[in-house]
């Protein structure tokens, strides 16, 4: 039964993968990409969001490329460019087609010291080594150039059970890079998923650490929050406070849960209000 149920999920994938390959010509450049870097003798993988999306069928914007080939190589097949210091961190920009493809080596990471980047990074690594630093299991899949999922850490799973986990321990992800607990939220409210236990213990745990962060990186993440609808966005300052996060990035609106509204005048509150109050 389960290796039947296999064999069609995987139908219903590669169905879902041609379709978005025939309609989007973004994705058939990158196919192209991927093409050329594997004949040149390396592996490359569409990674990160874009493969979450193509699994749970929802347009994407960007278009990440994980690949083993190291920079003088990559040159040699493409025209590269570097964004700031990226390139420390194996990262480079493709201009393919009318279309700019962020590629970047397999990697590990070293320590974190200031909860945002590895004072170290080792090339030279496989592509579940480089899958196994990101934040959270949908976003740590990989899909080649023939639409195959490569999913070393449940992230289907997840996905089929709505549900967000970190990849590993909790608090050694949201350690790494603080802005990961506000990612969280922004990801549960904008694909209706729940957090799972575990992980939503290590946010509120180590919520405090979320100060650390320069007012510029806080100010893009709750950005791209409130880009979504208003009732996603109002999901998200609402998770925020249950995180116990909200208190620390805007405490003006974390006290306004306390401020009695006219509930005739604001009947959308009601059921929130009633929430805290009783």
């Amino acid at each position: 039964m389960r290796f039947t149920q296999y064999i069609n999920e995987a139908r219903e994938m590669l169905k879902q993968w041609k379709k978005y390959l025939s309609t989007n010509k973004e994705l058939s450049a990158g196919v192209d990409i991927l093409n050329k870097i594997n004949k040149a003798g390396y592996n490359a993988y569409f990674v990160g969001g874009v493969v979450r999306d193509i699994v749970i069928g929802r347009d994407f914007n960007d278009i990440d490329i994980a690949s083993n080939i190291d920079f003088d190589n990559l040159s040699k097949i493409f025209k590269i460019y570097d964004i700031g210091k990226s390139k420390d961190f194996g990262i480079s920009v493709i201009k393919y087609k009318g279309f700019n493809f962020e590629i970047a080596r397999y990697r590990s990471d070293g320590k974190y010291e200031d909860g945002r980047r590895p004072e170290t990074v080792k090339f030279n690594v496989t592509l579940k080594d480089d899958m196994s630093r990101r934040d959270i299991q949908i976003n740590a899949m990989a899909i080649d150039k023939n639409g195959n999922i490569i999913d070393y850490f449940d992230g289907k799973k997840d996905i089929k059970n709505k549900i967000l986990k970190t990849v590993g321990n909790p608090y050694e992800r949201f350690s790494e890079d603080f802005l990961r607990m506000m990612r969280i939220p922004r990801f549960a409210s904008k694909l209706g998923f729940e957090i799972d236990k575990e992980t939503k213990k290590a946010i509120q745990k180590l919520s405090p650490n979320i100060q650390n962060l320069s007012p510029e990186r806080l100010k893009d993440e709750l950005v791209k929050s409130a880009s979504q609808s208003g009732d996603k966005f109002a999901k998200y300052i609402q998770i925020l406070d249950e995180l116990k996060l909200l208190r620390f990035i805007l405490p003006e609106v974390a006290n306004l849960k306390w401020f009695r509204e006219n509930l005739a005048h604001h009947p959308e509150t009601h059921g929130y209000v009633r929430k805290i109050l009783d």
